[in-house]
């Protein structure tokens, strides 16, 4: 058993959940763990992926409505707006750091692949937050933490998430579609 640690957003009380599509690419089935006041465990469906923008719509099947995650307008985002992101680093869940943006249309290369537009943060992201929640300061997700810039693999100061508006024809196409 392979133990990939990373985080996701639900975005519909259905069950669909807004995660990095490099988290999930190399696995076929997975669980993911929903944290409450008694953490579940559930089997994940892939709904959809937009690899051009490292992201995926993940499903599970709840008994209950799950709480959801208010979106922002991610074109709203300034530069210098303070922000937290949410996520599990090194499998520490519940983890919140907070930041500002530094940038707010950064292009950065992961993998010889190009991705525009990125927001550009000083929020500690590390192993196991991408997917998690960048949050603005009315409490609404306005991006997906997804990546750092680091010779060493840890958190040096610059981390980089999708700004939440890039996830919008990926979740109108499968929840609203």
């Amino acid at each position: 058993d392979e133990e990939t640690l990373g985080s996701g957003v639900i975005v519909d009380a259905r069950g669909y959940i807004l995660t990095c599509y490099h988290l999930i690419k190399d696995y076929k089935a997975f669980n993911v763990t929903v944290f409450s006041s008694v953490p579940q465990i559930y089997k994940a469906n892939i709904v959809d992926v937009d690899i051009a923008n490292d992201l995926a719509l993940l499903k599970i099947e709840s008994d209950r409505p799950l709480p959801v995650a208010q979106l922002a307008n991610s074109d709203m985002v300034k530069v210098t707006d303070t922000i937290l992101t949410i996520g599990s680093p090194f499998g520490f869940e519940h983890t919140v750091t907070g930041g500002i943006i530094s940038d707010n249309k950064r292009s950065i290369v992961i993998d010889n692949t190009v991705y525009e537009d990125m927001f550009q943060t000083d929020a500690a992201i590390n192993r196991g937050s991408a997917g998690g929640a960048l949050i603005n300061g009315e409490g609404q997700v306005g991006g997906v933490n997804t990546a750092i810039a680091s010779p060493s693999g840890y958190f040096t100061g610059v981390s980089f998430a999708i700004p939440i508006n890039k996830a919008r024809p990926l979740l109108l196409k499968a929840i609203d579609g």
